[in-house]
């Protein structure tokens, strides 16, 4: 089962998930409102 991981505001996602990614079981969706140093695409 996907985990859904949401923050309002976060440094960066990807910096999130390669700090953490050890600790999931499973693929996880990391997701934020706000980055302050995120490199987001639209």
């Amino acid at each position: 089962m996907k985990k859904v991981i949401h923050f309002e505001s976060i440094d960066s996602t990807n910096t999130y998930l390669k700090m953490k990614y050890e600790h999931f079981d499973d693929f996880q969706i990391i997701s934020a409102d706000h980055q302050t140093e995120g490199r987001g695409r639209l």
